[in-house]
């Protein structure tokens, strides 16, 4: 009897972009390679608590996908902050601007639970 091995041969960024946690697990256990391209960060630009979960569940097996951590905070610091200057001609509104800063923190705390406070 001949036995087939799943390999997987999508590519593994749009797996990861696909924001199945599941799926993104299932490609990582048979050898998919979760470092070349960034294919976690560009996870992360879709859809951030479904990668969260892939990202913490592997982070100690691959270390590596700190980079890619730190890559997705820098985008959402990024976007977080082009959003208030869009949004603020005039003024910036201290409430929007301490929500944004609180929900920046909880990304950056949950993705890298060393540093304590961004701002």
């Amino acid at each position: 009897m001949l036995l087939y091995v799943f390999r997987p041969k999508a590519d593994f960024e749009s797996v990861c972009y696909s924001c199945d946690p599941e799926l993104i697990q299932l490609f990582l256990d048979r050898g998919a390679d979760p470092i070349s391209g960034y294919p976690i960060y560009r996870g992360f630009q879709n859809c951030l608590n479904p990668i969260i979960a892939v990202y913490k569940a592997n982070i100690e097996r691959v270390p590596a996908l700190q980079v890619q951590a730190d890559l997705a905070l820098c985008y959402f610091g990024k976007t977080i902050a082009s959003s208030l200057l869009e949004n603020c001609s005039d003024c910036i509104e201290k409430n929007a601007l301490k929500s944004d800063q609180s929900a920046f923190e909880n990304m950056a705390a949950i993705l890298n639970p060393v540093k304590t406070s961004i701002f």
